[in-house]
């Protein structure tokens, strides 16, 4: 299937995400498309002053296993779908994988910082909105969260 033809969802495994997966595949039912459920992880270090950080590759395959099969888990929950794990910066390997593929819609989960939490942490979501060449749906988290 063509790659237009796709809508992809990021998934921090958090409520914002669950509900973006459920529209997702809502919309992709309604509009013929399909979904690719994807996660990015920071890759594991082991930083130790006046040393480079050091990845464990034991914990790195530990980790991966374990994603991939909550991946798994959370496209089981809507009959199934391509599932995707990139490592790195969730930012930048998000728009890499929306230049490569370019899906019709990206749908995201937010935390909903206030100004001050976007200005400590940062927030992925925005640098995607700001970036991305297709459309960007954005779900926030219910405040009880």
């Amino acid at each position: 299937m063509n790659a237009s033809q796709e809508i992809l969802v990021a998934t921090d495994f958090l409520t914002a995400s669950k509900k973006g997966l459920a529209m997702g595949h809502d919309i992709a039912r309604k509009l013929g498309l399909r979904v690719v459920l994807v996660h990015v992880c920071e890759t594991p270090m082991y930083p130790y002053p006046g040393v480079d950080p050091v990845l464990h590759p034991s914990l790195n395959r530990e980790v991966t296993t374990v994603l991939e099969k909550a991946l798994e888990r959370e496209a089981a929950t809507i009959g199934g779908c391509e599932t995707i794990l990139k490592k790195g910066d969730p930012a930048a390997e998000l728009l890499e994988l929306i230049e490569e593929r370019q899906p019709r819609y990206v749908i995201l989960g937010t935390h909903g910082r206030s100004i001050i939490g976007r200005a400590i942490f940062g927030s992925t979501a925005l640098k995607i909105h700001r970036r991305a060449t297709v459309p960007v749906i954005s779900i926030r988290a219910d405040d009880a969260e």
